[in-house]
């Protein structure tokens, strides 16, 4: 067997092993820390007078608040009475109190607490089994959208609050210090919910010159954290953390240009967002992380971005528009029309960003529907949601292209290939490892009818916790294919690394008359052979809807597969599933209780279905009652 090291290598290519190798080098050497030692700043060159008798094209206007409908709904009031009585919700999932002192930097769920006065650079963000994004996820300060949306639709001012939750955040996290500092892209949404906040503040009595100059040094300050760091994002992650600290020195750069003109910080967050929409997104559209989440959580950053160039007349190249519609496409073709939910696929680490509606967390259709509008393309035109009116103002009769949802689609860059008629979806993931994959989870099927999941991936619970918890939701057991006895597709690593990536070998779809056949081969199983082939052939039975779903794997003797299927509590009242080995003999399924994770830090039941044999095949019938 190949050694694991020099497989990777291979896999991610050598460049990924010296930037890496050289980070932790300068971390390790204190250079990293030396070059964020800069001192705070003591005046921001923009007062607070000037800024409001010139203000500079933003996202919205006052005309264009006015213009969005009054909607004083039950569960906007509630997301508000829960701040209100100092809870907070995290993830979008759990809601917990926070701690009755040092909130900023207690873990909400066993009461550590971090370091407040210690250098960002010597925190460690993955340790002891400790998830610091708990820690992080208020500080992102999305929940200002619910403060802000409050005060729109209820006709209330909240400003004082809002603008003391920023001065208490500045007050107990001096420069380059703590635990909010680890990550330049919680540091990125921190600056750009602030700077949401304040313009639909901006007229408020709330806002004083003091509170205006330190809210706006504390702003200028996390920039230049921004700035300075942005190399890590660009050469090791280049993922949606890059994106996010781009728009954040793009918006910035646009909007107060004279805080820093040496950095020309709107040219650089401009061009690195132009060549990152087509590094990023495949020629199909499909995204470099795997995830769907992740998908929305590009989405939305460049939907903040684009709003705010199209408000300063920034032309968006074409062949940037062109990328970003085939992105709108996949995701808009993995959505349901009626709920907005697509498959639970990938990491799901529960982001969003920029809610700026009420609907469930789940419904990917404003997000989409926003950055169309931008873009001049309607998206779940039944609907006219509420992001698209913040973001992109009220739609003009010109934006009437609409989305295709084509039955059968196939996705070919980045593996995904979809069949969806009338209600039901049968979404199958079988594509080469082009970057860094996030889960062990190739050939992978999900099943939903009339818009309700039934055949489910795990999701993802936590990036660091109980380590079987990482095994389950990380690891092939949390998916619907098969396992060679507790063997994963490829060999977990440390964080996110996976060692013996798994290989594309095949995968396309055909349409029949009365059924449509998918057929994809991966060679998997690296870290026990070299010669591990699983086959999976999918026939979908038009009428009545039935599923047939034949595993072969060529494998070393004496390995027994294991094929998986996760379900709701439903699912036994909607289908019936049955299994034959090679020989047409019956097998038995095992059935135990296992959980989802619909978001991050939540667990839902399901029931998993197990199929064994020491055989070479599998072969499921899954079938509507």
């Amino acid at each position: 067997m190949q050694n694991k090291h020099l497989a990777l290598l291979q896999d991610a290519g050598p460049g990924f092993y010296i930037r890496r190798s050289g980070h932790m080098l300068q971390k390790r050497l204190g250079i990293l820390k030396r070059r964020n030692v800069f001192k705070p700043t003591s005046l921001f060159p923009v007062s607070l007078q000037e800024w409001r008798e010139h203000p500079r094209p933003f996202v919205f206007d006052a005309n264009g608040i006015t213009a969005i409908p009054k909607n004083p709904n039950p569960i906007l009031q509630q997301k508000w009475d829960v701040l209100q009585a100092g809870h907070f919700t995290y993830f979008h999932g759990q809601t917990l109190p926070l701690a009755s002192s040092d909130s900023w930097h207690t873990h909400p769920l066993d009461g550590y607490r971090y370091d407040q006065d210690t250098h960002w650079t010597e925190i460690p963000d993955l340790a002891e089994g400790r998830d610091i994004k708990w820690i992080w996820e208020r500080a992102r300060f999305c929940h200002l959208y619910t403060v802000t949306r409050h005060d729109h639709h209820f006709g209330q001012d909240h400003s004082a609050w809002a603008i003391n939750e920023i001065l208490d955040w500045i007050e107990h996290n001096p420069l380059h210090k703590g635990p909010h500092y680890v990550s330049a892209q919680e540091v990125a949404l921190r600056v750009l919910n602030w700077l949401f906040a304040i313009h639909y503040y901006s007229q408020s009595t709330a806002l004083t010159e003091q509170k205006w100059q330190r809210i706006m040094c504390s702003i200028a300050d996390q920039i230049r954290h921004i700035h300075v760091n942005i190399g890590f994002s660009q050469k090791l992650v280049r993922n949606n953390h890059l994106l996010t600290e781009a728009a954040a020195l793009f918006v910035f750069g646009c909007l107060f240009p004279e805080a820093d003109p040496k950095s020309h910080l709107k040219e650089k967050g401009w061009k690195i967002l132009r060549s990152e929409a087509l590094y990023q997104f495949a020629p199909d559209g499909t995204y470099l992380q795997y995830a769907l989440n992740y998908h929305r959580v590009a989405l939305q950053v460049f939907t903040y971005a684009i709003a705010v160039a199209v408000k300063h007349q920034i032309t968006i190249p074409v062949h940037m528009q062109e990328r970003l519609h085939k992105a709108l496409d996949f995701l808009a073709a993995c959505s349901d029309s009626d709920s907005g939910l697509a498959p639970n696929y990938g990491h799901n680490d529960g982001s969003l960003f920029f809610r700026l509606n009420d609907h469930a967390y789940a419904d990917h259709r404003p997000s989409i529907q926003a950055l169309g509008q931008l873009l001049g393309r309607s998206y779940f035109a039944a609907d006219l949601f509420e992001d698209t009116l913040w973001m992109a103002g009220t739609p003009s009769d010109e934006a009437v292209r609409k989305e295709k949802r084509t039955q059968l689609r196939s996705f070919t860059d980045g593996g995904y290939y979809l069949y969806r008629d009338g209600g039901h979806l049968t979404f199958i993931r079988c594509g080469e490892q082009k970057h860094r994959p996030a889960q062990a989870d190739q050939l992978h099927l999900d099943i939903h009818l009339h818009g309700e999941p039934l055949v489910i991936d795990a999701g993802t619970y936590t990036y660091n916790g109980d380590p079987k918890d990482i095994a389950y939701c990380f690891g092939t057991a949390g998916h619907n294919t098969i396992m060679l006895e507790n063997n994963d597709q490829m060999l977990k690593g440390p964080r996110f690394i996976w060692f013996y990536w798994t290989r594309c070998l095949q995968a396309d779809w055909k349409e029949l008359d009365d059924k449509i056949i998918f057929n994809g081969s991966i060679r998997a199983f690296r870290q026990i052979g070299s010669s591990v082939v699983h086959h999976r052939q999918v026939v979908i039975q038009k009428q009545p809807l039935a599923w047939s779903i034949e595993d072969t794997v060529q494998r070393p003797a004496n390995l027994v597969i294991h094929q998986l299927w996760h379900v709701t509590d439903v699912f036994f009242d909607r289908c019936t599933i049955t299994a034959v080995d090679e020989n047409g003999q019956t097998l038995t399924p095992v059935l135990s209780d296992t959980y989802y994770a619909p978001t991050y830090g939540v667990k839902k039941h399901c029931r998993q279905i197990t199929f064994s044999t020491a055989g070479k095949s599998i072969t499921t019938h899954i079938t509507q009652r």
